[in-house]
């Protein structure tokens, strides 16, 4: 029980900092932009973090479904 909750918990770190490294990158292309544009690409950042149980496949398939899980680990 405790690992599969520490496995779910490490995925969704996983995505979050790859989310956060790949914001990073477009701050650095976007450095002429208005700053609203930077709130606006770390506001996806806190969406992400902040509903951990939707997952990305989820997301670009356009459906909700918070009971699938994203990688199945086996023990």
């Amino acid at each position: 029980m405790l690992e599969q909750i520490f496995l779910k918990v490490l995925d969704m770190s996983r995505a979050a900092s790859m989310i956060i490294v790949v914001v990073f990158f477009v701050r650095i292309l976007l450095k002429r932009f208005p700053k609203y544009i930077s709130y606006l690409l770390w506001s996806v950042v806190l969406f992400r973090l902040s509903n951990g149980h939707i997952q990305a496949q989820d997301l670009f398939a356009g459906e909700f479904a918070p009971g699938r899980a994203g990688i199945y680990y086996s023990a």
